[in-house]
């Protein structure tokens, strides 16, 4: 079997944990039965880091003997699918890389030292009912699963895995600040008002902090809540770096300070924040877009259409990966080809409202579709009397158009609103064509830095 490394460690992906100190896998509370060349197999993958692993090295690393054929890995493969319930054409963890071999496609969670005996200690509590403790990581490591998705039924579901878990143990600190870090991304998506998520946001990781204040992961949401809804950048400041000072290998940490600097205009320092995180946990989707995202902020847009059209020839699993391309190639000024992205409407309609009728709206305009554009800026204001829509996305729509008042007037009442959006003003570039007026360099002031 594979050497297992003497710190204590857990591994989490979706609905299951690996604990290599004691070979096993665990669904919830249930004990997944797995051989031992299986579970070798299982940890060679995720170890890689989401890196193709070659079926040389799986079997320099596994079968040791010298027996294994092509045939025999494909068959400890099949078999390690079907036991972590994949469906044909479902890759939700191993994925085939043609002619090169395996990769471990979804997001894993790595727990060392103090964490990982904290959650091997949740698991475990002899104070509480049998499978209690599992229960209460079980609803927590689904809670994490999907708050990667970021999509508005995914954040939803998140939040109440967490809540799940909080019923049973209402002290649990990583399900508070899943739970914190679940409402404020509902907001900053622009699924949910600020002003009902961002309260939710703010009891919950205070709560957390109670019960241990030297929770970086704590500290770093706090810090988010401070920038996105206060706008108290020295608050925000103060927050991240004491995130870092106590969890400095913690990615939604590094994630947090990526986003403090990023809307100060600190760019060497959130790519530093960026690389930092991406060493912790390559294999995630969520970071491997969010590279792509700070390309378009720093207007390289070129690479940032290749990184994310890699993104997306690697599999399902980087499908939002469309939307931020299609912003970069209208940035580009190459509208045509993001219709491509945009064609294909997420079904959900808090999704489409948010993120794509305002590009498409763009590409549009772009294009010289003026009609077209119209509509879903009039589709978007009509909607706003019943629906939540960011003045922000208005606002973008509007300055595509040429409306440049109107584009301004949307971005007032999104500071009247104190939308999360605003700290993100001074370094967007989608309004270019309002920048030096002064009405937009007086919410540039309001806003700060």
């Amino acid at each position: 079997m594979l050497a297992i490394p003497p710190t204590e460690l857990m591994y989490v992906f979706g609905p299951f944990r690996v604990d290599p100190t004691r070979g096993l896998l665990l669904h919830g509370r249930e004990i997944v039965p797995l051989p031992e060349r299986l579970f070798a197999l299982l940890l060679a993958l995720i170890r890689a880091n989401g890196n193709v692993v070659s079926k040389r090295a799986l079997a320099s690393m596994i079968w040791h003997d010298g027996e294994m054929s092509d045939g025999n890995l494909n068959q400890h493969v099949y078999m390690l699918r079907r036991i972590l319930g994949e469906r044909a054409r479902d890759r939700l963890y191993i994925m085939t890389v043609h002619s090169k071999g395996y990769r471990f496609a979804a997001p894993v969670s790595a727990f060392r030292d103090a964490e990982a005996a904290a959650a091997r200690s949740a698991a475990e509590s002899p104070d509480d009912e049998p499978g209690t403790g599992l229960e209460v990581l079980r609803h927590y490591s689904q809670g994490r699963y999907q708050i990667e998705k970021r999509t508005p039924e995914s954040l939803r579901s998140a939040i109440d895995h967490f809540e799940a878990a909080l019923q049973i143990d209402p002290d649990y600190v990583p399900a508070l600040v899943g739970l914190a870090r679940a409402h404020a991304f509902s907001a900053t998506q622009w699924y949910v008002r600020g002003s009902h998520a961002f309260p939710k946001a703010t009891s919950a990781v205070v709560r957390a902090l109670e019960i241990d204040p030297a929770s970086g992961a704590a500290h770093a949401v706090l810090s988010d809540i401070r920038l996105f809804s206060d706008w108290n950048w020295r608050e925000a400041r103060r927050e991240i770096e004491i995130a870092v000072r106590l969890s400095p290998n913690v990615t939604a940490v590094r994630t947090s300070a990526l986003w403090f600097y990023e809307c100060s205009g600190a760019n060497e320092r959130s790519m530093s924040e960026i690389r930092h995180a991406l060493i912790l946990e390559p294999s995630s989707p969520a970071l491997q877009v969010l590279l792509g995202r700070v390309f378009v902020r720093r207007g390289d847009y070129q690479r940032a259409v290749v990184h994310f059209s890699n993104l997306i020839d690697s599999g399902p699993e980087f499908a939002e990966a469309h939307r931020y391309r299609a912003a970069a190639l209208i940035l580009d000024g190459r509208p045509a080809e993001a219709l491509a992205d945009l064609r294909d409407l997420p079904a959900e309609r808090a999704e489409r409202v948010a993120a794509y009728l305002p590009l498409l709206a763009r590409a549009y305009a772009g294009c010289g579709d003026i009609a077209r554009a119209h509509a879903i800026y009039t589709e978007l204001e009509s909607a706003a009397h019943n629906e939540f829509v960011v003045f922000w996305n208005l606002a973008v729509v509007a300055a595509g158009l040429g409306r440049l008042d109107e584009a301004i007037a949307h971005l007032e009442k999104a500071y009247a609103c104190r939308e999360p959006s605003l700290p993100f003003l001074r370094t967007s570039r989608w309004f270019d064509a309002i920048s030096e007026s002064a009405r937009f360099k007086t919410l540039l002031r309001g806003i700060g830095p």
